[in-house]
């Protein structure tokens, strides 16, 4: 991606906040020849956060999972952790293989953490969360392959 399409990428980003706030929805999308951006608008102890995902902020080509890949969301709307306590190692890092049924990460709801788990054995593509990160229901998680 090239400069003048980055610059036109934040202005996209920017446009989309700007609907967010002025028509007090949580989530909009936009699609622009290539480039695919969603921007959602997560409340956080009275203040609001606006926020685009990981993979559509980028060409497609760069986040289209190969045909045997899985993207894993989340099933409850919650805050993510990616270990099982502060100053531990992540559950898992990109790259890394996972058996089926192996934790993930942890999605806090209601002061209780819920374990995330591998659908299937595969790789981890990517992470699509950051650590602390508040998370709606259906928010990418991570992709596996």
């Amino acid at each position: 991606m090239n400069e003048k399409n980055l610059k036109e990428l934040d202005t996209l980003i920017d446009f989309l906040s700007n609907k967010l706030k002025q028509n007090n929805i949580t989530q909009i999308a936009a699609k622009i020849n290539d480039i695919e951006v969603s921007v959602s608008n997560q409340q956080i102890q009275g203040g609001s956060s606006v926020q685009a995902d990981a993979c559509s902020v980028a060409t497609p080509e760069n986040c289209k999972p190969s045909a045997t890949s899985e993207t894993i969301k989340s099933p409850m709307v919650g805050v993510a952790y990616l270990s099982p306590e502060p100053q531990a190692q992540n559950y898992v890092k990109k790259g890394q293989t996972v058996k089926a049924g192996e934790t993930l990460c942890l999605i806090e709801a209601m002061k209780t953490f819920n374990p995330i788990k591998a659908p299937k054995e595969g790789k981890i593509v990517d992470i699509l969360v950051k650590d602390g990160q508040s998370v709606e229901f259906e928010t990418p998680l991570f992709i596996i392959d």
